[in-house]
């Protein structure tokens, strides 16, 4: 038969050996910092990416850099108040 000190004693010592068990074994979440930008896929025409993969080459970048240039440069416009998108009559 155990004693009462017996019992508290291995209660208490696998209740804090199990605390934060799983802790080190956990999965992280989410994506390890590569120092990289992440990817992005975009759906276009094909029409328009060979468009886009032309200019880039003219300005000497590679085309995610050319279109991340083209977004800021129609944000830039459209803050001023007109819109670029809609033909001047």
């Amino acid at each position: 038969m155990k004693t009462l000190s017996t019992l508290s004693c291995h209660s208490v010592l696998a209740f804090v050996s199990d605390v934060k068990y799983n802790d080190a074994m956990r999965r992280k979440v989410g994506r390890p910092a590569t120092g990289h930008e992440p990817r992005l896929s975009i759906r276009m025409k094909p029409s328009a990416l060979k468009r886009a993969n032309g200019a880039a080459r003219a300005a000497g970048t590679t085309v995610g850099k050319w279109i991340e240039a083209a977004i800021n440069e129609k944000v830039q416009r459209e803050k001023g108040g007109r819109n670029v998108t809609k033909r001047d009559r």
